[in-house]
């Protein structure tokens, strides 16, 4: 019987840089603005898969 084993590996954000977002709406005369910060986390995933 043959064993096929992969090991995936795979990043995200890994310079840990933030969003910065801009969002600006408008009605008439009166307008708001919205500025939001999401703080950038690091993912690191590591998998084994397998067959026996």
């Amino acid at each position: 019987m043959m064993q096929t084993l992969n090991l995936r590996l795979s990043g995200q954000n890994l310079l840990k840089t933030d969003i910065r977002r801009q969002q600006e709406a408008y009605a008439g005369a009166v307008s708001w603005s919205l500025n939001p910060t999401e703080r950038g986390v690091r993912m690191v995933m590591l998998a084994l898969e397998g067959k026996w």
